[in-house]
């Protein structure tokens, strides 16, 4: 689960340990015109894999068709998740045999929490003699040695666990301003949370809680839902 400190508005609310935005429209169900507005709007779509692009081992019915919709309007996708089991060399493998294309590794996913470690120690310039100490799984140590650093044994310069709640992730992986992103996902506390601390446009794929003081920008019942949807409504 992603820790993200949400410090975006004065309407911030603090529950426990952490600070949730609270959302004072409802989210709005995407329709024709929404849609097209939404995809005109934003540069970069950045989905949640479990339960949006896949369940378990199987494609979502119309995802691979949606997917290449966005890419035909030109925009840049990337896929984001919690897992650090897999890194993504083998995340991509999963694309691949699902028949999605993700191209190079790394050309255009973004997966945190392991890759973002790794290109935060680059981006600090972190010493390529110093060993990293992971608490993590085998995800972390192939992230840290694609981008040079050790990830075992010796004398300790740097200890990543996991995630870091300040780091902004966007910021090391894009040059487009998250107002110009759109975060896809199936969880409030999470993936909708998560696109809403950094300024980014949410789509929730089913929402479970109205109720919820986490409410994404719009909702929507699946993904494929853009196919129809820009299909009536699109500008283009």
């Amino acid at each position: 689960m992603l820790k993200t400190d949400c410090r975006v508005s004065p309407e911030n609310q603090v529950f426990g340990d952490r600070r949730y935005h609270r959302v004072m429209n409802p989210a709005k169900q995407l329709t024709p015109t929404a849609a097209a507005d939404l995809v005109d709007s934003v540069d970069v779509f950045i989905f949640d894999c479990d339960g949006v692009i896949w369940k378990g081992d199987r494609l979502v019915d119309g995802v691979y068709e949606t997917l290449e919709l966005l890419r035909s309007k030109g925009k840049q996708l990337v896929f984001v998740t919690n897992n650090s089991s897999k890194s993504r060399r083998k995340n991509a493998e999963k694309f691949h045999s699902l028949g999605i294309s993700v191209g190079e590794v790394g050309s255009n996913m973004f997966w945190m929490k392991y890759s973002a470690a790794a290109m935060y120690l680059k981006s600090i310039d972190f010493p390529k003699d110093k060993k990293v100490y992971v608490f993590g799984m085998d995800g972390i140590l192939e992230e840290l040695e694609l981008a040079g650093f050790t990830g075992l044994g010796g004398t300790v310069g740097a200890v990543v666990v996991g995630i870091h709640p300040f780091i902004n992730y966007y910021k090391l992986q894009f040059h487009i301003a998250t107002s110009r992103m759109c975060m896809v996902g199936d969880r409030f506390d999470t993936d909708i949370l998560f696109g809403q601390s950094a300024g980014c446009v949410t789509t929730e794929s089913i929402l479970k809680d109205p109720s919820n003081e986490i409410q994404p920008d719009y909702y929507t019942s699946k993904v494929p839902d853009f196919l129809e949807l820009l299909g009536q409504g699109s500008k283009n």
